[in-house]
C-alpha cells in the first residue's frame, strides 16, 4: 500500500471504503500460499492504522511494516492496493 494525496481534498466515503476492503479481500483470496493470505506490507507510519481498518473485515490478513522485516528477506510484489 502506498499513501497517496487525495485529489481535491476528497474524503473517503463509507461506500468507497467498503469497495476498497472488498478489493483487498479479493486480492488476498487469490494470492494465498498454502491456504494462508500473503501479508499486506505497509509503510511504518501506516501499519497500525491499516491493521485497525482491516482487522474487523479480514482478521487473518497479516499487516506488516517494511521496518519489521529483516534486511535479508527477499520480497516480490504480488499486487498493489491503492486508495482511489
Amino acid at each position: 500500500l502506498r499513501p497517496r494525496a487525495a485529489a481535491g481534498g476528497n474524503v473517503l466515503t463509507p461506500d468507497a471504503l467498503g469497495a476498497m476492503l472488498r478489493e483487498l479481500d479479493h486480492m488476498s483470496s487469490i494470492n494465498m500460499v498454502e491456504g494462508r493470505p500473503l501479508p499486506l506490507l505497509a509503510p511504518p507510519s501506516l501499519r497500525v492504522g491499516l491493521r485497525r481498518l482491516v482487522e474487523p473485515v479480514l482478521p487473518n490478513l497479516p499487516v506488516v511494516s517494511l521496518a519489521e522485516l529483516p534486511s535479508y528477506v527477499k520480497l516480490s510484489a504480488v499486487a498493489t492496493w491503492e486508495a482511489a
